[in-house]
């Protein structure tokens, strides 16, 4: 038997004065109780005839209150300061419930939990969507984005389980669902990091390289060969890994994952966008050179940003090549005389990840300088300046200035 808080009869009998008209007096408190009742639900005995088993069902009895005002409490609190403890007393209910063997007690609780979600789902829902439509900062909202994260994971350990005992045990399809609610949720995350995406591409990082096809075209001073568009993106994806990894709140690397992979995915839709507007002779082989390095930095951070959000990633750098491919056949780029140059697919599209190792230096190098140091990179060698000789990449970089003469005829669908 597990070990029973000795205050049960005092939170119970705190859930009782519970009323419209008297609602919790600090956020703490109502942590308290949150608390407590995961405690609660996970130690009670489940048998009926003991003092502890009638303490249960006495739980059980006043759990559609409780939920209705902690709800309550919620929204009418900041949601996502207050959301996660109730979530968590849901989960200790749900689990509760779903291992009992009384038929009774599952509905009597899952419904409420249900409507519970369904509320608190969709109330989060606005929220974010809210969030995204006055997005104006240039650097995404990561500790926004993290307690979203951590509530859709609460949410979807909520769904799964129920929803495996409805179809498995009961086959009730009258039982409230909550999917609708929790897939809203979704959406509306991946809008906000979308949108953190596209406003740094479309406002901050390619203005100017859109507007490459105008005449006159916008004056940009190249460095080496290629658009300092190219590299910014580079740079700023790097500080941001940074200052990520610098921050003391923000512990969950999934949102900053996200937005990487969000902003390679539309730099290439930018870069897309100019090849096909028909750019002039003049500006191709610009951009195949501008190309070859966007797909070398992305590749550099496939490790970062992982196998799983990376795949959207791949199939965008794909269809940036076939585009410039087909677009650009007449651009003649300089070639390197004598000298051989790694063919596409080893020079290029192998690079070697940034590692972890990589990462560490990279914040540490930068430790104390704040934003500049990170800009300057380390500043007595360049290592992460993409434009020095001294680059951690630098013979790639090397390769994609000097672009690959076979590139064309790469198969860009069958590459790794």
């Amino acid at each position: 038997m597990g070990c029973v808080p000795l205050a049960t009869s005092h939170l119970l009998q705190r859930l009782r004065s519970l009323s419209k008209s008297q609602q919790y007096a600090s956020k703490h408190a109502f942590e308290s109780d949150c608390a407590d009742l995961v405690t609660m639900w996970t130690n009670l005995p489940r048998m009926s005839g003991t003092e502890m088993g009638a303490d249960l069902l006495e739980l059980i009895s006043m759990w559609p209150d409780f939920v209705t005002y902690g709800v309550a409490y919620v929204v009418s609190n900041d949601v996502l300061s207050c959301i996660r403890p109730l979530l968590e007393a849901v989960l200790a209910s749900n689990a509760a419930t779903l291992a009992s063997s009384t038929e009774a007690l599952f509905h009597y609780v899952i419904a409420a939990n249900a409507g519970c979600i369904e509320e608190l789902a969709n109330t989060l829902a606005d929220i974010v969507t809210q969030r995204t439509l006055a997005l104006t900062s240039l650097m995404p909202p990561l500790d926004l984005m993290q307690e979203v994260q951590f509530v859709i994971d609460l949410l979807e350990e909520y769904q799964f389980p129920t929803h495996d005992r409805d179809s498995t045990h009961h086959g009730d399809s009258s039982q409230p669902s909550t999917h609708y609610s929790t897939a809203g949720v979704l959406r509306a995350y991946v809008g906000l990091v979308e949108r953190s995406a596209t406003v740094f591409i479309q406002e901050v990082a390619f203005p100017s390289y859109c507007n490459m096809h105008c005449f006159p075209a916008p004056t940009c001073v190249l460095v080496r060969g290629v658009h300092p568009a190219i590299y910014f993106c580079f740079s700023t994806m790097l500080s941001l890994i940074h200052g990520h990894r610098r921050s003391t709140k923000i512990t969950d690397e999934r949102p900053c994952r996200q937005v990487v992979a969000q902003v390679w995915i539309w730099g290439c839709q930018a870069i897309i966008s100019v090849v096909k507007r028909g750019p002039s002779a003049s500006i191709q082989e610009q951009i195949v050179r501008d190309t070859m390095h966007y797909v070398l930095f992305a590749r550099m951070f496939r490790d970062f940003i992982g196998e799983r959000y990376f795949i959207s990633v791949s199939k965008s750098l794909v269809e940036l090549l076939g585009v410039v491919a087909l677009h650009t056949p007449d651009a003649k780029v300089s070639e390197a005389g004598s000298e051989e140059v790694p063919n596409f697919e080893n020079g290029i599209w192998g690079v070697a990840p940034l590692s972890e190792m990589e990462l560490f230096q990279l914040t540490d190098n930068s430790r104390g300088d704040g934003a500049k140091g990170l800009i300057c990179g380390d500043t007595a060698r360049g290592l992460f300046l993409p434009w020095s000789d001294a680059f951690i990449r630098a013979s790639n970089a090397d390769a994609a200035r000097k672009v690959p003469h076979e590139w064309r005829s790469t198969c860009f669908a069958r590459l790794p």
